[in-house]
């Protein structure tokens, strides 16, 4: 896969967002590939995520826009991922998850936050619970979590304590 490597210009920016509608699958995914370069930028993040979100668009491509957000850690690519990890296309899915996992094991503060408030999430609670328990190591975590066990409401208190008993960070 030939990748475009570019530098930042608003004439660069817009050629590769306009790319985005071409029907060639290959320079799409060049394209999306290229954006992460550009992934601070907010217009960039709500294209990654207008992909992301386009369920007819090919599985490969929307893995990519997953990778390309995942480079920005703002809090609008960290939800936007976080909705497609139970994907109908598993792949996509997968994937998500993968990123997620990523980040929180590197601790990324807006990413934890996000995990911490989907406790209350009925859909993905465990899946944010075994994220948090495994993978992060930060007290900071560990304490929230104790915080969600006293003060959440019954499905944050239910998955908090399911996080806690295999917490993994430093007593």
């Amino acid at each position: 896969m030939g990748q475009i490597a570019m530098e930042y210009s608003e004439q660069n920016l817009e050629m590769l967002r306009n790319r985005l509608s071409q029907q060639d699958v290959k320079i799409r995914l060049d394209s999306v590939t290229a954006l992460a370069e550009f992934a601070a930028i907010e217009k960039v993040v709500d294209d990654l995520i207008a992909i992301l979100d386009n369920k007819a668009e090919k599985w490969f491509i929307r893995i990519q826009a997953i990778k390309s957000l995942n480079k920005s850690k703002s809090r609008k690519a960290i939800g936007a991922i976080f909705a497609v990890v139970n994907d109908e296309e598993a792949i996509v899915g997968s994937e998500a998850r993968l990123a997620i996992g990523n980040l929180a094991a590197n601790n990324e503060p807006l990413l934890i936050e996000a995990l911490l408030e989907a406790l209350g999430n009925d859909k993905n609670r465990f899946w944010a619970a075994d994220t948090l328990g495994y993978y992060s190591k930060a007290n900071l975590v560990q304490q929230a979590l104790m915080d969600k066990v006293n003060k959440g409401n019954a499905n944050e208190r239910e998955a908090a304590a399911f996080a806690l008993g295999y917490f993994k960070g430093e007593p």
